[in-house]
């Protein structure tokens, strides 16, 4: 009996070896989100060049806008909704992490938007995809634990902008410690899709060139 025991616990203990992801399927799943981004605004900073918007302050705000939303879902997974208001313990890591208040409702925006889609079926059969390629037993846990690295490594590229936005005055912003010289009107948010999850055609629409002006609006 005392054997039976042992060699069940043992074929146990395999199982949960074989489902449980290692730390180097984690990280690929985490190079895998972050490089997919970082080649999407890379053509977007390419197409802000065409049309002389290199170093524009909206830009780089769109992207750590963005870049919260997803740091959210990857902290605090799909299952609960945020509601981002007062007592709500993802407002809270927002405050602790040092983003400005006066960012919050757009970040509200884009964080319930990657939400919908992240829960989407369409969303759920990607990671199943991205788990056989990557060999990763399709199990639930280990779905909600790829598609927090995927979030993650979305998160971590669009949050790094010393290079991307190096032209950027970071007086400008509250983000980089500046002040805001002008009141924004509340962004459209950056829908993802499962092809294509951050909108080209909607930044190169920003890329093109507008009258001078103090106040700044995102556009529709």
């Amino acid at each position: 009996m005392i054997g039976r025991k042992l060699n069940t616990r043992l074929a146990e203990l395999k199982m949960q070896s074989k489902e449980t992801m290692s730390k180097q399927q984690l990280q690929k799943l985490f190079e895998h989100g972050r490089d997919k981004e970082l080649e999407r605004l890379g053509e977007i900073s390419e197409a802000a060049k065409i049309f002389g918007r290199a170093g524009d302050v909206v830009d780089m705000e769109l992207d750590l806008e963005a870049g919260w939303a997803y740091q959210l879902l990857a902290k605090f997974g799909t299952r609960v909704e945020l509601s981002l208001e007062e007592g709500c313990i993802g407002l809270s890591y927002l405050l602790k992490n040092g983003v400005p208040v006066s960012h919050v409702d757009a970040i509200r925006i884009n964080y319930r938007a990657e939400r919908t889609t992240a829960v989407s079926a369409s969303f759920e059969a990607g990671i199943s995809r991205l788990m056989y390629h990557f060999e990763i037993e399709d199990t639930a846990i280990n779905r909600q634990r790829a598609a927090s690295k995927i979030f993650e490594g979305r998160a971590a590229a669009l949050l790094e902008i010393d290079e991307r936005h190096e032209l950027v005055d970071r007086t400008l912003s509250e983000f980089t410690g500046g002040g805001r010289p002008a009141r924004r009107a509340p962004q459209v948010p950056r829908r993802s899709k499962p092809s294509h999850p951050f909108s080209i055609q909607r930044r190169l629409l920003l890329a093109t060139p507008r009258p001078h002006s103090r106040t700044r609006s995102r556009p529709a």
